[in-house]
């Protein structure tokens, strides 16, 4: 928040199981396709992800006779009243699952109990706030307090309006007085971090710029422009959401089309499992989609393949699995059996099971990664009027100096690291997967790049392209100072837990008088 292309993705915990309803029952129905991250993301309320709640729901479904989730009905949710029932019911729309059958043949009618949870990711912001160095010179140190009173202005005046469109883009399933409270909140909590965030920002820039430079941003900081954009800060950061994950996708469909031939990255169907003495056991608990998403392996996701692995593990005193050993995984060469290792601690045999004597036996994990998300051929869907050739040129200006084009490019330079180190294909598939990285990566950044400038333009007044075109130029040079491209990393360890704290206290104010948390048991 505060940067000029700020913002961030919401990853958001998918768990969910199926128990026994009404009758005719499907009991621990077998799942074709999950809803993944990006699906629980575009569902989560948004009044509580603004507030940094947490939230769960229950809801029941007949499925149909092509395993689709069908007459949804909410049986609980919690925190009352936020939208995280029909969030869930949204959500839904993604499930699939094995039909019923009779006679062999698949019918419609089963229902299924199915709890999906919501877990606002945790903050990466630092306990501590950041400590900005000295600043540069006495002549700004002389600058900075009014740079931090314009900062603050800004910040101020974002927080008096609409903060974090939570009442712009309401919800209907939220009623108009939670809108309200949590607007009040997010204003009240703005106006007691405003002042340590402002002047956190100012002393950050303090400590790479020189008078020139100090000078220059303040002059924006103070301009019209700068604080329209401060005011539209959310809704831009929600186009730039939308855009970097588009990105992130292209780049891996680019380096799938040119990998994934001749069913290289299919997976086959397993196997029933193989010297299993507990057979269908009851887990107590299992890893959260969040979980497995972190898990992926690094080449799985470059290249957009999803996979499995089979676990043959020893049931320990506490219902822990243990002792693994990889029985098969598929497809092979992709890291799923090392990623399914590293989930083996999030799994619990259930009470019932290891007071039956459950200790000792050997259990079969299947752990399921489900593909990333693959968009549609084309850029994304960005509202708003086409920006004029003056604008664009702006933009593509902007990018030339900004970190965001740096990000993009840095981001593609991290995936090819990344699958250096990738040990799962050897020799000649090694190489050609190297190279259908490397020439994906290639292919899709020039159109990237183009997209990102489009954003830019449409998100922005040509005026205040031009204001920002200064700011980053004064930035640009601080960058290019030695010991200058911390400035950047910096400023956003400042954003990150400033963010948090706004989070936190604007939580800590709606639910004063409102239930919002759970008293949650630990794993043993």
């Amino acid at each position: 928040m505060f940067r000029v292309f700020g913002g961030g993705v919401l990853a958001a915990l998918f768990a969910a199981s199926a128990v026994q309803a009404a009758p005719p029952v499907v009991t621990n129905p077998d799942w074709l396709v999950r809803p993944d991250g990006r699906t629980i993301a575009e569902t989560y309320p948004r009044v509580a992800e603004r507030l940094q709640l947490d939230g769960r729901a229950v809801i029941s479904c007949v499925i149909d006779v092509v395993g689709r989730a069908r007459d949804c009905m909410v049986v609980e949710q919690f925190p009352p009243g936020l939208g995280f029932g029909a969030a869930t019911l949204k959500a839904s729309e993604a499930f699939r699952f094995t039909p019923m059958k009779i006679d062999g043949r698949p019918v419609a009618g089963g229902t299924v109990r199915v709890p999906l949870r919501y877990i606002h990711p945790e903050s990466e912001a630092p306990e501590e706030p950041p400590k900005p160095g000295p600043a540069t010179s006495d002549k700004v140190t002389a600058l900075t307090p009014a740079l931090s009173a314009q900062i603050r202005s800004n910040m101020l005046a974002y927080f008096a309006g609409d903060p974090l469109n939570v009442e712009s883009q309401p919800q209907p399933e939220v009623d108009a007085a939670t809108r309200a409270a949590a607007r009040r909140a997010v204003t009240e909590a703005g106006g007691k971090v405003a002042s340590d965030w402002a002047a956190a920002t100012a002393a950050t820039y303090a400590a790479y710029a020189d008078e020139a430079q100090m000078t220059a941003i303040s002059a924006y900081m103070a301009a019209p422009e700068s604080a329209a954009t401060f005011l539209r800060q959310a809704r831009t950061a929600e186009l730039f959401e939308r855009f970097f994950e588009h990105a992130a996708a292209r780049l891996r469909s680019a380096a799938r089309a040119g990998f994934c031939t001749r069913g290289r990255c299919d997976a086959q169907d397993p196997q029933p499992p193989a010297g299993v003495t507990l057979a269908n056991p009851a887990w107590k608990a299992v890893p959260s989609w969040h979980d497995i998403d972190r898990s992926r392996p690094r080449m799985a996701w470059a290249f957009g393949v999803g996979g499995w692995a089979q676990l043959n593990c020893i049931v320990t005193a506490t219902g822990t699995p243990e002792f693994c050993v990889n029985i098969a995984e598929s497809p092979r060469g992709f890291g799923f059996g090392d990623a399914a290792d590293l989930l083996v601690e999030e799994y619990r045999v259930s009470d019932q099971d290891m007071t039956a004597g459950a200790q000792g036996e050997t259990v079969s994990l299947l752990v399921e990664f489900p593909p990333p998300w693959i968009p549609p051929t084309g850029p994304p869907d960005l509202p708003g009027p086409t920006p004029s050739a003056a604008q664009l040129a702006l933009a593509r200006d902007l990018i030339a100096i900004d970190e965001q084009g740096e990000k993009i490019a840095r981001n593609a330079e991290e995936t090819e690291a990344a699958f250096a180190q990738i040990t799962g294909l050897e020799g000649e598939e090694r190489r050609k997967a190297g190279e259908a990285l490397r020439q994906g990566i290639q292919q899709a950044l020039p159109g990237i790049l183009n997209e990102l400038a489009l954003v830019v333009a449409k998100t922005h007044s040509e005026r205040e392209l031009v204001a920002l075109k200064r700011l980053l130029s004064a930035e640009a040079a601080i960058n290019n100072k030695p010991g200058g491209s911390q400035l950047n990393p910096d400023l956003s360890a400042v954003n990150a837990y400033y963010g948090h704290r706004l989070g936190a206290e604007a939580q800590r104010i709606f639910c004063a008088d409102r239930p919002c948390h759970e008293i949650r048991t630990t794993k043993p």
